[in-house]
């Protein structure tokens, strides 16, 4: 049987933009003799990015109530947003409540690894729909679009990326936070749905 439902952060557009800015600074690097690991954006950073751009109240906060009436304080004050999408919905032919579909329906704050839950997405729609769209074609080409750009490493003679222009343009990652890791352990974080559901 077909997974269920995938959780994705709200803004897959600017994890785009932050590997073609990632990569063409690897890529700068290698031609100057220099490396360095791959940067994927953690959870701080993806808050950041959404403070930043006025995003991160796009939900309700936690103890409102209503649709997110389980947002506990703990997650409130980490993580960045995100929104899930159910294959079968077998919620609302049971419930009409929107508190109780809201527990499960709508978006919440997280604070684990975003690119965990990209890779875990990516997996899930690599199983065939059969005509059944529960998730939309522009994110699903962002999803297998990020799965792409995370496969590439850059080469002596490879060439910019020429949309995202080079490392000192204002998509430049960021340096990570002390507590970061890179992409040894980011993209491949650690999966932790028990922390999902224990804070939605």
């Amino acid at each position: 049987m077909a997974p269920g439902f995938i959780i994705l952060p709200i803004d897959l557009a600017w994890f785009l933009d932050f590997e073609r800015a990632d990569f063409n600074d690897r890529q700068k690097l290698l031609r100057e003799g220099k490396s360095r690991r791959r940067i994927v954006p953690t959870s701080q950073m993806y808050r950041a990015h959404l403070e930043r751009e006025g995003k991160l109240a796009a939900f309700p906060f936690a103890g409102e109530k209503g649709v997110n009436r389980a947002v506990s304080n703990e997650c409130q004050d980490q993580g960045g947003l995100y929104e899930v999408y159910v294959r079968t919905d077998h919620l609302t032919n049971h419930w009409n409540d929107e508190e109780i579909l809201g527990l499960f329906l709508r978006g919440k704050i997280w604070h684990g690894s975003p690119a965990a839950l990209i890779l875990h997405a990516a997996r899930v729609l690599s199983y065939p729909n059969r005509g059944e769209e529960w998730v939309d074609e522009e994110k699903l080409r962002s999803v297998s679009e990020l799965i792409l750009l995370w496969g590439r490493e850059p080469t002596p003679s490879h060439q910019t990326d020429g949309n995202s222009g080079d490392s000192t343009s204002k998509s430049t990652p960021p340096s990570p936070p002390p507590n970061s890791e890179p992409d040894d352990q980011n993209p491949r974080g650690n999966y932790e749905p028990s922390r999902w559901i224990r804070c939605v």
